[in-house]
């Protein structure tokens, strides 16, 4: 059996217990069928806390990405564009922690220089990742859900943030932005393939936990 059948099944079985469990499934989207409540936010540069000056609809296509359906955003103005992601991917996602944001991109005209990829906002904190900017052919993006590497409510520099912090951020999260605009000048981000992976460790202890009240009902 495969580990995923393997997770169904004790969970199935914890459910006809009466027993409540988290959720299990990584946040996902594939942009098969379409942009998945996926939005584009143009933020003011390098302001802290994060200011949405405008919102946009992204651009859908089902074929093209790697493979299948992808969204792109072209930049809209001076300031910095980013992919915005929907519902899923907020709130407690305490279980990513120790984990990975996982997702693939590429940027038509490519060349920028490095610069703020991802933005996690939560618990009144404000955290940003560098990455090398992408090219413009699909390029696999493993961003970790740990401290190192990040910064603390600031573009530019600033501190590392502590667990603690990164745990409240990741327990209570109110925003994730990815970046599509990479070059002074007009250039279109393109997304696909984001997974916000669970920690395997802290479900099968919340598992183990839950099947221990079962053991105690009997």
């Amino acid at each position: 059996m495969r580990s995923g059948a393997k997770w169904a099944s004790l969970v199935w079985g914890l459910a006809i217990a009466g027993v409540g469990v988290p959720r299990l499934e990584a946040a996902e989207s594939d942009f098969t069928t379409g942009p998945d409540g996926w939005f584009g936010a143009d933020l003011e540069a390098f302001v802290v806390p994060i200011h949405v000056l405008n919102t946009y609809s992204l651009g859908w296509s089902a074929t093209g990405g790697n493979p299948g359906g992808f969204v792109s955003f072209t930049d809209p103005g001076p300031n910095q564009a980013f992919f915005a992601a929907p519902s899923e991917f907020l709130g407690d996602q305490l279980a990513s922690y120790g984990e990975e944001l996982l997702f693939d991109t590429q940027v038509v005209p490519a060349g920028g220089p490095a610069a703020t990829a991802v933005i996690l906002v939560g618990d009144g904190l404000t955290l940003f990742y560098d990455t090398a900017c992408p090219t413009t052919s699909w390029s696999q993006y493993e961003i970790p859900l740990t401290p190192g590497g990040w910064r603390v409510d600031s573009w530019v520099g600033g501190s590392e943030p502590t667990p603690e912090q990164m745990q409240g951020v990741l327990g209570s999260l109110d925003a994730l932005y990815i970046r599509a605009d990479w070059i002074n000048g007009t250039e279109t981000g393109s997304l696909d393939n984001v997974v916000l992976v669970p920690e395997p460790g802290s479900l099968l202890l919340l598992l183990v936990g839950a099947a221990a009240i079962v053991r105690r009902r009997r």
